[in-house]
């Protein structure tokens, strides 16, 4: 069975990635056939298995079928991540999101984006320093 979702829908470095938009959450919401975006977007996506973080913008958003899963199977959630540089005398907050299996843990999540090479910046320019220690997880409903 087909239902039709919003997804994102873009790529990144060569890499296609797509992930279905959880009807509500601080990224927007779905209405009727219209998804309404809030002042977020661009955000900023961490590929965990590629190992990079790319810039999406609302024009990755699209209403499309999407194949209903049976019960206890998921392709994956959106995890929204916020930090603080952790940098010597920076402390800057910012926001990323990446898309992890729907049976990992917020402790799964937090293990594997901080053993991740990506080069996650900062807003003051320079590689951010993660922190276990400065990060919240949220599981972003569906």
């Amino acid at each position: 069975m087909t239902e039709l979702r919003f997804v994102c829908r873009f790529q990144c470095d060569g890499v296609d990635h797509t992930f279905v938009l959880p009807r509500q959450s601080p990224l927007g919401k779905s209405v009727g056939e219209q998804y309404q975006p809030t002042g977020i977007w661009p955000i900023d996506f961490l590929c965990l298995p590629h190992g990079h973080v790319c810039r999406v913008g609302r024009e990755a958003i699209r209403l499309e079928g999407v194949a209903a899963l049976a019960p206890g199977l998921h392709e994956g959630v959106l995890w929204e991540i916020e930090y603080e540089c952790a940098r010597q005398n920076c402390g800057q907050r910012q926001t990323i999101y990446t898309r992890y299996s729907a049976v990992g843990t917020q402790a799964d999540v937090l293990r594997d984006v901080l053993k991740t090479r990506a080069r996650v910046l900062c807003s003051e320019g320079h590689e951010a320093k993660l922190d276990m220690a400065r990060m919240e997880l949220s599981l972003l409903g569906s």
